[in-house]
């Protein structure tokens, strides 16, 4: 009862797989979250389109002086 299958020993071990689990779904339900609003944010307009090229690219428009700190 105690060691074979079935046992207590491997349904704790099941449970303990299952909340690693639940844990896992968790984080990526939170990225999917995100994903599906940055595509929303996407849909909406070039405004984010253009945050995105500016934070992530480093992209500037034609009149802009680009001044980065120095490290």
């Amino acid at each position: 009862m105690w060691l074979g299958w079935g046992g207590w020993f491997m349904i704790w071990d099941m449970e303990k797989d299952i909340l690693q689990a639940q844990n896992k779904n968790i984080v990526l339900k939170a990225n999917n979250d995100v994903i599906k609003q940055q595509i929303e944010d996407l849909k909406q307009g070039d405004s984010s389109l253009e945050d995105i090229a500016r934070i992530k690219l480093g992209m500037i428009k034609a009149d802009e002086i680009l001044v980065r700190p120095k490290n």
